[in-house]
């Protein structure tokens, strides 16, 4: 089945500001099309959030968001910055101020991919959501 897209942010780089009303969006976004108690919005949230806040800081010029539904609600994020496998997952060190938030998006998905697709990264994840209607 084809992906319906359902939304679609652009963020400059390093614009953090420009992150969080994208994540206000989202949020708003989810609410309207679900039940409130959903029991997988928080946790969408958090994957969302995760996902922006690296690629924003790590993209060379933009980052493009998306959010596509089919059988199952897709979040992709695609930057133009360095790319690693999904196998560094969770690598860093518990000491790490950082590095954890790949980790975190994917403990919280029900699947998460990260694809190198020059010039960049396509993180993609299946969000732990009880239903795909958006």
């Amino acid at each position: 089945m084809m992906e319906k897209l359902e939304r679609r942010w652009r963020i400059a780089r390093n614009d953090q500001r420009g992150g969080a009303e994208a994540r206000r969006e989202f949020r708003n976004h989810l609410l309207r099309c679900r039940a409130p108690d959903d029991s997988g919005l928080h946790e969408a949230l958090v994957v969302f959030g995760e996902l922006v806040t690296n690629a924003v800081r790590c993209a060379r010029s933009e980052v493009l968001v998306e959010l596509a539904a089919d059988h199952s609600t897709i979040l992709r994020v695609i930057d133009d910055g360095d790319c690693f496998g999904v196998g560094r997952v969770g690598q860093s060190s518990t000491e790490a101020e950082g590095g954890r938030g790949l980790h975190i998006a994917k403990a919280l998905s029900r699947e998460l991919t990260v694809e190198h697709k020059p010039p960049g990264c396509v993180v993609t994840a299946v969000l732990p959501l009880s239903s795909a209607a958006l």
